[in-house]
């Protein structure tokens, strides 16, 4: 239910399904910026990740771990 209503809000305007199942969905996404994607992540935890690039995983672990010091 929560893969569909993602796609109903259109959250992503540039994407393309690369794998899917009936719990989940792989996606590749274009985005100008990295916090064009990190925003949206930030809004679907735990229910998105990202898995490429390693990079931008790890951008997003160290903002979540800075965040949780807090």
């Amino acid at each position: 239910m929560l893969k569909e209503y993602f796609f109903r809000k259109k959250v992503l305007s540039n994407y393309k399904i690369i794998n899917e199942n009936e719990k989940s969905y792989i996606l590749n996404a274009k985005i100008s910026y990295d916090d064009e994607i990190l925003n949206l992540i930030k809004q679907w935890i735990p229910y998105i990740k990202i898995i490429s690039p390693i990079e931008l995983k790890t951008k997003l672990e160290n903002i979540l771990k800075a965040y949780l010091k807090k």
